[in-house]
């Protein structure tokens, strides 16, 4: 069972170098259950410190908490459509990715579950379950801010 979590590990890590290498493929379409579980890797700081972001990254991540914020201060009950506007951030996120090494690894320790969220918000059948799901997205937020800058 360890080895089967490891390669899945191994082929997530794998498929996020190649979407920030500008080759997107739909983003988490068509992955297993094991690489969805990953949400469960640690992220690490940079000795210490947070890692830094690239620059041409970071407009769409505050963009994407400003939406969220926005959101949650107007009591808008569409959450389809905070789903797919946080889905436009977190493709512009993508492709915008220049990021390489070890701040790139522990970045996408963080981002997969992120936009694992983003696609479960856009799935949600009722209200109750998208508040849910926005709570997560919040709490993901917080996580980033406490690993990155």
């Amino acid at each position: 069972m360890n080895n089967i979590k490891s390669i899945s590990i191994i082929i997530l890590i794998s498929a996020f170098l190649m979407n920030c290498d500008g080759k997107k493929q739909g983003n988490e379409e068509g992955h297993s259950e094991h690489e969805t579980q990953s949400k469960n890797i640690e992220i690490e700081l940079n000795q210490g410190e947070k890692w830094v972001v690239n620059e041409e990254m970071k407009p769409f991540l505050k963009q994407s908490e400003e939406i969220l914020q926005s959101y949650n201060a107007s009591n808008d009950s569409s959450h389809l459509e905070l789903a797919d506007q946080l889905k436009a951030q977190n493709d512009q996120l993508i492709s915008s990715c220049t990021m390489k090494g070890k701040s790139h690894d522990e970045l996408h320790k963080w981002l997969h579950p992120h936009l694992q969220l983003v696609k479960k918000l856009q799935e949600a059948e009722s209200k109750k379950e998208a508040e849910a799901v926005i709570q997560q997205l919040e709490d993901s937020y917080e996580i980033y801010h406490q690993y990155f800058q």
